[in-house]
Parts: structure tokens; sequence; C-alpha cells
């Protein structure tokens, strides 16, 4: 028998796998045996025959010529040397090359990670020196260079206390209540003396309003029509 390459036969064959340590070959879970192999007359040309060993009536020709097989029995098709050479190749580097690009970019994503854990790491946290709480007065450490305030509660306290001193740094005026003619010193957005006097001129307003538009229904002789609503269940 001449010399078997069985590299060629399971790339280029699908389905076709050697196994070394008991000589055969299996293809869609059968398993056979090369019983002969036969050179041709023609140049580079080898006939492979493979036999079923459950089944040894179950016979399989392979026709190679020139590294290339043009015939084989296992999936029964014809193809010129050229087309067939061109298909197995693109099925089998594709495959190959897909596995390599997937590999490729999983070592990026894992090298980007590890350096970022590493700077991570390396770069030392800041400490800052203990400070007095500017509302409170407890000395705490701070986590940033801005930080006053030991917690967020006495921030609050602290902006409220100043927007009061705000108002009572306002220049206040003397000036007069137009609904009880009262005189008080107030700031100059103040109108009013009192939340009474304010509430009373509300409804003043919305008298008058009620009457120019009672008015002004009157002026342009349209009837008005009055309907009450019933209780709707």
């Amino acid at each position: 028998m001449a010399e078997i390459n069985n590299t060629l036969l399971t790339t280029l064959i699908k389905g076709l796998k050697y196994k070394s340590k008991t000589d055969e070959y299996t293809f869609n879970h059968k398993t056979y045996k090369l019983r002969e192999v036969k050179a041709s007359e023609e140049k580079d040309t080898e006939h492979y025959y493979f036999v079923n060993i459950v089944e040894p009536t179950d016979l399989k020709l392979v026709k190679v010529v020139k590294g290339i097989p043009s015939y084989d029995g296992f999936n029964n098709v014809t193809v010129g040397k050229q087309l067939r050479k061109l298909e197995y190749q693109r099925e089998y580097y594709k495959k190959v090359l897909k596995k390599k690009r997937q590999q490729q970019a999983k070592e990026k994503v894992v090298e980007k990670v590890t350096k970022v854990k590493k700077e991570k790491q390396e770069k030392p946290k800041k400490t800052y020196k203990p400070i007095k709480c500017a509302c409170c007065g407890k000395e705490f450490t701070p986590t940033q260079s801005k930080q006053k305030y030991c917690c967020h509660k006495c921030q609050l306290k602290y902006n409220s206390k100043k927007q009061a001193e705000k108002k009572k740094e306002e220049n206040k005026i003397e000036k007069v209540c137009p609904i009880c003619n009262k005189t008080f010193e107030g700031t100059p957005r103040q109108t009013y003396c009192s939340k009474k006097c304010y509430k009373v001129s509300q409804q003043d307003n919305r008298r008058q309003r009620y009457e120019r538009e009672k008015a002004q229904k009157q002026n342009s002789g349209k009837k008005v029509i009055v309907v009450k609503k019933k209780n709707v269940k």
C-alpha cells in the first residue's frame, strides 16, 4: 500500500475522522477501514477503497487527483478539481479565522480590564486632615477637598440659617398697608402687613374679575343661561 495522507482526507472530506489508535475512520456514526489503495495509469491519481466493519457490503470509493479528491463515495458528488479545492478551502479557513478573531477579541477585553484594575490598585487614595464641621463643630475626616460638613443634615441647617440672616439684613422701609391703612416696616418686595390682608386682597381681585365678565356679557346683548348641575350617581 502507498503512503496515506490522513490529514488531507479528513480536512477535505466533510465528516470524515481518523482514529490513530485503532487505525479506523468514522463517518456519520459508522466505522470504516481502508482496505486497499490502487494507483491508476494516469499521473498522480489514486483510488481509496473504504469498507464498513459492521456491513462489509457497504463499500466507499474515493478518487484523489494530485492531492485533491475529485470524487468521493461518502457524499456521492462529482466536482471538478479547481471548484472542489476552492469550496473546501473556504469552508475550512472561515471556521479557523472565526475562532482566531473571537479569541483575539476576548484577549483584548481581558487586557483592558486588567490594565484598569492595576491602575486603580497602583493609585493611592488621597488622605485629608481632620476638620471641624461648620455647623455642629464636630471633628471628621473629609473624603473630598471641598467638604465642610460632616453630614447632609448639617449642610441643610447651615444653608437655612444663612437664608434667614439675609432676610433680616435687608433694608427695611416704612410702608402703609393698602387694606388696613397701618404703618409697618417691611422689605421693598412686601406690600401687605400680614397674611390676613393678603387673603382679603385676593378675594377683592376675584370679585372685580367676576363683575367685569358679567358687565361684558350684558353689553354684548347675549342672553346668559344658567344651568344647574344635577347630582349624577
